[in-house]
């Protein structure tokens, strides 16, 4: 059966949907605002309706002694590829230390959390799959006020 593909994968199987190409300039989100989400400053980089739900990224400001509290997603994968600072994370009860240049998963229904263990602020790139959580991250900015940490650059 050389010619076997995962019905994912066949071409036929595929939306054939015509999406523009685009380009988001440093320093700037897709969406026309900085979020503001448990204590963190976040950019979204590629949106859900931008990629038909697949996936969405996202770019994440944590300042120092900061992060979201243990929860846990049924639906989305979710990781992290650490740009700068030092981060703790606890995924279903494992502690893993990951600095600039390490990459973080935790796969859908684990529970996870982290924090920045820097005296800075601190950066991730995040990616979420399938998309929907940059829709809820917008949900809670627009409904909860910021928390006051001083995002210093």
């Amino acid at each position: 059966m050389d010619d076997w593909q995962p019905a994912s994968s066949r071409p036929q199987d595929c939306a054939a949907t015509q999406r523009p190409a685009f380009v988001v300039k440093a320093g700037k989100d897709r969406i026309g605002r900085t979020l503001h989400v448990f204590g963190a400053e976040t950019s979204v980089k590629i949106p859900s309706h931008d990629t038909g739900g697949a996936y969405a990224a996202m770019e994440a400001s944590t300042p120092p002694s900061s992060g979201p509290p243990l929860h846990l997603h049924q639906r989305e994968d979710e990781w992290w590829y650490i740009l700068e600072g030092n981060f703790l994370f606890e995924i279903d009860d494992n502690s893993v230390h990951a600095g600039p240049g390490d990459t973080v998963f935790a796969p859908r229904g684990s529970r996870h959390t982290f924090q920045n263990i820097g005296t800075a602020l601190a950066r991730t790139l995040v990616t979420v799959v399938p998309g929907g959580l940059d829709l809820f991250f917008q949900e809670v900015d627009a409904i909860v006020p910021p928390t006051h940490y001083p995002i210093q650059r």
